[in-house]
């Protein structure tokens, strides 16, 4: 059984259709779980209404606002499926997303699964096939992943097992970035470039985000500072992958005082098929040299 999670905080603008997008998976053998934390809209009325309709449906509500991270870890502890599957709530899932996707587990060594989604904008559902302009991430490389997570959250379904290694999250990273790096280091994942989910793109969205600089501002800085740092505690991380994650913090810490650090440039270039290994294309090069340009300066 897949148990899919949807954690929900004042979503009652979108969520309904999300829901409905869930109920119509043609993979019947799911339990839908769904955490609210502590809405002041009507998302808890909708949730209570829509469950009524159908019996595979439960929900929890919490008293207080936990925090996106805590609120994900109350329904990963809830899952009765070997299976779980994260959904936000306020994208729509194809049909056939969980029955795709499940296809991709093939082996016992594949830990978590990903496929591709589509940007879409109020009730406008993209009408054509989209093609993906960057390489998805498969295996099991962490370093891959140190700098930018690829992996989106809404896309992922993962084995249940997985969990003994995920907990406890850390409350100051990217739930999903967590989880796919603990996949990586305990086992493989695997991709798909088919679009089985259409992600909405709003003003409230979190994941969305819309670059303003040229240069990464000092949250995204001390967001990738604090990530590197988490990624030290990850269970069963290898030696290897200890020294460089600790060399690419060395590296990142040249521009705490500075607005340009030559030295973070000149490391992330010269390792540029591993941070940004997800470029592709006849200039990929000079892509490539642009994003350790950018995450070389700091406004």
């Amino acid at each position: 059984m897949v148990s899919i999670i949807v954690a929900t905080y004042n979503g009652q603008k979108y969520l309904l259709a999300q829901l409905i997008s869930i109920a119509k998976q043609s993979y019947k053998n799911i339990e839908i779980i769904i955490c609210d934390d502590a809405s002041n809209d009507s998302t808890v009325e909708i949730i209570k209404e829509f469950a009524k309709s159908q019996a595979n449906v439960s929900y929890f509500i919490n008293e207080t606002n936990i925090g996106v991270n805590k609120n994900f870890e109350l329904g990963f502890l809830k899952a009765k499926g070997n299976f779980i599957a994260i959904a936000d709530q306020d994208d729509i899932w194809l049909p056939n997303k969980i029955e795709e996707q499940m296809k991709l587990f093939i082996k016992d060594e594949i830990l978590l699964t990903h496929t591709a989604s589509a940007l879409f904008r109020g009730n406008n559902l993209p009408t054509k096939s989209y093609q993906k302009i960057t390489n998805p991430f498969q295996g099991n490389d962490v370093q891959k992943l140190l700098l930018r997570n690829s992996v989106s959250g809404h896309n992922i379904i993962f084995r249940k097992q997985l969990l003994q290694q995920i907990f406890p999250i850390p409350k100051n990273i990217y739930y999903d970035w967590w989880i796919v790096q603990t996949a990586a280091c305990n086992g493989y994942i695997a991709a798909s470039n088919k679009v089985l989910t259409y992600q909405r793109a709003h003003e409230n969205n979190v994941t969305v985000k819309v670059r303003a600089s040229k240069n990464q501002t000092e949250e995204e800085y001390q967001e990738r500072i604090q990530a590197l740092q988490n990624f030290l505690q990850l269970k069963n991380l290898t030696n290897t992958n200890k020294i460089f994650i600790e060399k690419t913090l060395q590296q990142f810490s040249t521009l705490v005082n500075n607005n340009f650090s030559k030295s973070l440039f000149r490391f992330l270039l010269d390792n540029r098929k591993v941070f940004f290994y997800y470029k592709k294309g006849i200039l990929k090069y000079f892509s490539q040299k642009k994003a350790a340009k950018h995450l070389s300066n700091k406004t």
